[in-house]
């Protein structure tokens, strides 16, 4: 709760990585892994802090993310697709 007061992204990120654990259970599903042509779980902490370092706010945090992992976004009831979401979310 705490890292979430100042409304940036990173220090909540990071609480929940190294405090609550995030981290450590991406590197335990890691160390069971048998193929090396698939993506780490450990990748997604460290994909999650380079997303805060371009979209630092928390309020819109998640509506960002879910804009870069999918190409939609919802802003005001309108749904937007592709790059005319990234252009809406940037605004």
């Amino acid at each position: 709760v705490e890292a979430a007061r100042g409304g940036e992204s990173a220090p909540v990120l990071d609480e929940l990585v190294d405090d609550v654990g995030l981290g450590g259970a991406a590197d335990l599903l890691d160390r069971g892994r048998t193929r090396v042509d698939r993506a780490a779980h450990s990748d997604d902490p460290v994909a999650l802090r380079r997303t805060s370092a371009i979209y630092p706010g928390l309020a819109d945090f998640e509506d960002r993310l879910r804009t870069v992992e999918t190409g939609m976004a919802r802003i005001e009831g309108a749904l937007f697709h592709g790059e005319a979401a990234r252009r809406e979310i940037d605004r």
